[in-house]
């Protein structure tokens, strides 16, 4: 197995298992990667992609520009081009079961019901597919934005899940991370900045409980001229509530030491 890893989400990496002796590559190469890594096998015909590409150029400029492509992409990768490119006459291939990639993992942790394998979104996860990548071309550009929504959708699903059991099992400040990460990915969906008010008050932040309240109130207001639903306000009562029922449970406590105290100073 090669010593590379490829990352797609976030902004396109390709750097050994260490996390040292990164490839640099061009914008094309990214490209060309992206999609390649991202198909079921790894393959996609030439032509395919030089349209993709290379969209504006006639059909025999554009394979020219994609066999140079390619060769400029053996010439970064290395030694170890010969493990991981495979071509014929039609079509290429990546083969991604000779590297690690982050992409297949992170679907599978988010559609896993394993706990422990549904927690690993947390680390897979740096940010939107292929982050930052341009290459310019609308073919391209209309495949590329597809996939980001796609697996941004599959990423909110899954860190709202693993919010959800971290939460149950008492790890507030990763069940918080994990839904500020939700609402970065969606900031309009009402119900999760519910989520995340509640687990401020279940963790006694009410101050933080109140600045992510009004926070939404803000962003609702500014960006759609409306207010969240209910249960956000519903959110912010019940960690006032709890908030409140903590108050007096601690004053009870404290009010029954200081009798049993006195009890004792007068036996």
């Amino acid at each position: 197995m090669s010593d590379l890893k490829l990352l797609l989400l976030g902004p396109l990496r390709l750097e050994t298992r260490g996390g040292d002796g990164l490839v640099r590559l061009g914008v094309k190469a990214k490209a060309l990667l992206a999609y390649l890594a991202s198909q079921r096998d790894g393959r996609a015909e030439r032509e395919v992609l030089a349209s993709l590409l290379w969209d504006l150029r006639p059909q025999a400029e554009a394979r020219h520009a994609l066999r140079q492509a390619l060769l400029t992409l053996r010439t970064q990768l290395g030694e170890h081009a010969d493990s991981l490119l495979k071509s014929d006459r039609d079509s290429l291939q990546f083969r991604t079961m000779k590297i690690d990639v982050d992409l297949p993992a992170f679907e599978s942790a988010v559609k896993s019901d394993n706990n422990e394998s549904l927690l690993r979104i947390c680390n897979l996860w740096r940010g939107s597919f292929c982050d930052g990548l341009d290459v310019g071309g609308q073919p391209f550009e209309g495949w590329l934005l597809g996939e980001r929504a796609r697996l941004d959708e599959l990423a909110f699903v899954g860190f709202r899940r693993a919010a959800k059991l971290l939460a149950a099992d008492g790890r507030y400040e990763a069940a918080i991370e994990a839904t500020q990460r939700c609402i970065a990915l969606n900031p309009f969906d009402d119900s999760t900045h519910a989520d995340l008010i509640d687990l401020y008050g279940q963790c006694g932040c009410i101050g933080s409980a109140r600045n992510s309240y009004r926070r939404c109130v803000e962003l609702f207001k500014r960006e759609l001229a409306t207010v969240p639903d209910e249960s956000v306000q519903a959110a912010m009562t019940r960690a006032l509530e709890l908030r409140n029922r903590r108050a007096v449970s601690s004053s009870l406590s404290q009010a029954v030491g200081t009798r049993a105290a006195r009890r004792l100073e007068v036996v």
